[in-house]
């Protein structure tokens, strides 16, 4: 089976050429050979070999990360798991209820909001949910539901910015006589919405959709304020330096002017975002060249 080609199989492409460097796919381009002087440097994934292996498996892994940070007093999501076979729905209902019912279930590992679903005062939603993404998956994470409006992502190497932004999600505004389907469908075209019927009062502004991802709509807003910049920055070289990694992406949610790790990533995925603009784009190929570069140091 034929996949379409990534945003990063095409920039890392353009790079090799630049640099004269030769590119080599394997397992239809998810697995890529840079080699330089026949020395040979592979990107897995989004995962450039500039990590030692437990620090990308601990960052990539949303309940071993909230441990650490949370042992070290850095403010993060909380996530549980369990795994195939070993789901203790005891603790799983326990939780539900100190999370008053209101509850995230997730993959453990993994990005872009597939197969996450937030869950709130049903039960035999939870168990089917619980079911489907631990057999799908193998591991399943549990978290309490967090509202904020604000999530930002940041990305990190050797402690150094190389690039931020907020997430903006989809929004439409009411104006009291036009449901919300309509009011989505003639902002953006057809999309998928369970309140369809439902009138906005004027001026009332709907989120679209709960999620932050890029993947599934949501914007990346460049203009993120210095102070708020500088504030992650900082926690993350925290983050970084308790991890022990060197390159990561992580996600802050903004919660009572209180920042909060979402996850952390080993993988930099950077599809969506390139895809915005051509400063998206520049940005994109300036940030995989100096992993590229680095990899052959």
């Amino acid at each position: 089976m034929t996949f379409p080609e990534r945003q990063l199989e095409k920039i890392v492409k353009e790079i090799c050429q630049e640099l004269s460097l030769i590119y080599t796919p394997y397992a239809d381009g998810w697995i890529i050979g840079i080699t330089k002087n026949n020395v040979t440097k592979y990107i897995y994934g989004y995962n450039f070999c500039l990590n030692n292996s437990c620090a990308s498996r601990v960052a990539d892994d949303k309940a071993a990360t909230y441990e650490i940070l949370n042992q070290h007093q850095i403010k993060a999501f909380a996530h549980y798991c369990w795994f195939t076979g070993y789901v203790d729905f005891q603790k799983v209902f326990s939780l539900y209820q100190e999370f008053n019912k209101d509850v995230v279930v997730k993959p453990n590992s993994g990005s872009g909001g597939r197969s996450v679903f937030h869950i709130r005062d049903n039960e035999n939603e939870l168990v089917d949910k619980v079911s489907l993404v631990v057999n799908k998956n193998s591991y399943v994470a549990l978290s309490p539901f967090y509202q904020y409006d604000t999530e930002y992502r940041i990305i990190m190497h050797k402690n150094q910015l190389l690039t931020v932004y907020a997430k903006e999600r989809q929004f439409v505004i009411g104006d009291g006589e036009t449901n919300l389907f309509s009011l989505i469908v003639n902002k953006y075209g057809s999309l998928k919405t369970e309140l369809a019927n439902f009138v906005p009062a004027k001026d009332e502004k709907v989120v679209i959709n709960w999620k932050h991802n890029l993947g599934l709509g949501a914007v990346p807003n460049l203009e993120v304020e210095k102070e708020i910049s500088q504030k992650m920055v900082n926690l993350s070289q925290q983050i970084m330096k308790v991890l022990d990694i060197e390159l990561c992406s992580i996600d802050f949610a903004l919660i009572d002017k209180e920042f909060y790790v979402v996850e952390v990533n080993a993988g930099i995925m950077m599809e969506k975002y390139s895809k915005v603009s051509e400063d998206t784009y520049r940005k994109t190929y300036e940030v995989y060249k100096s992993f590229i570069l680095e990899m052959f140091k």
